[in-house]
């Protein structure tokens, strides 16, 4: 039998192989760049006082955030805290802060198919790890997004943990690190059919990949930044030879060849939240065990 992995930022699979022409104008038209759109400007606030709104799907305002003010006061260097959370219009607002230097993250607490989410909200202004003196008054607004790039100075796009969705990788070993031997030029392909709304409530989209596979490579990241919630996942393998092979999901149950099935329910979810400057977002990950 031959197996592989495939490993996401959020999942792991293991899997093994048993226009019409239009005419040309007289004129040409002008070309004119429309510049990029500038995220808009927080309203400004008194000193020592923050405050900011969060909105989420829509631009529908987002109940329940907790903000979480964390920094140092600039009187005797001590560690102070704030925690506000947002009103029914989505709005925060904390005042009597201690003059000092802030950073301002903010994350909602979601239950999602029975288990409870920590998910970031994004700050609309600057970087996650942007600071503030509390002095200039602080204005910091807010979005819920499940997927798309955190606003980091340390961004990578290479990086799956980069983006507030989760990713998918292939791993080129089973369990007992036995490479998978397919043939040169093999293509595999694969989908994510949303199983019920995302986590924030929203219609997911299918999603469909396909990428080469590299003998011999021990994993390749082949999607990332896939909108956080719960999907059906189905892989198969096109061979050079024009055949087309399912691969089989591995249910969790046991290595008989009823355990593995044509499906299998996976989640891209969130194992915490950058709240504070010592702490990352992450997607935990989920082992799938698959043959043909």
């Amino acid at each position: 039998m031959r197996q592989t992995i495939v490993r996401t930022g959020s999942i792991i699979v293991i899997f093994a192989v048993a226009v019409g022409v239009m005419s040309t104008p007289t004129l040409a038209a002008k070309q004119t760049k429309t510049a990029a759109p500038r995220p808009p400007k927080a309203s400004k606030l008194p000193p020592n006082i923050a405050g900011g709104v969060v909105k989420g799907i829509n631009a529908k305002p987002v109940s329940g955030v907790t903000v979480d003010i964390w920094g140092t006061v600039s009187a005797n260097g001590g560690i102070v805290n704030f925690d506000p959370t947002t009103n029914a219009a989505g709005r925060y607002r904390q005042t009597a802060m201690p003059p000092g230097i802030y950073t301002v993250r903010a994350w909602k607490v979601i239950r999602y198919n029975g288990k409870n989410y920590k998910l970031p909200m994004s700050p609309v202004q600057g970087k996650i790890e942007d600071q503030y003196l509390s002095k200039n008054g602080i204005a910091r607004d807010f979005v819920w997004k499940i997927s798309g790039p955190i606003p980091s100075k340390f961004f990578d796009p290479d990086e799956p943990n980069s983006y507030y969705g989760g990713s998918l990788t292939i791993l080129g070993t089973d369990q007992l690190a036995n490479r998978l031997v397919l043939p040169d030029n093999t293509i595999l392909n694969g989908k994510l059919v949303p199983d019920g709304p995302l986590i924030d409530g929203s219609i997911g989209r299918t999603i469909s990949f396909k990428f080469p596979f590299k003998s011999g490579e021990l994993y390749q990241t082949v999607h990332k930044d896939i909108p956080l919630g719960r999907y059906t996942l189905t892989l198969s393998a096109f061979l050079p030879s024009g055949e087309t092979k399912a691969i089989k999901l591995y249910d969790g149950s046991g290595y008989e060849e009823s355990d593995f099935k044509d499906t299998k329910l996976v989640e891209f979810m969130p194992g915490g939240a950058a709240v504070r400057p010592f702490q990352t977002h992450f997607i935990n990950g989920v082992s799938v065990s698959v043959k043909l």
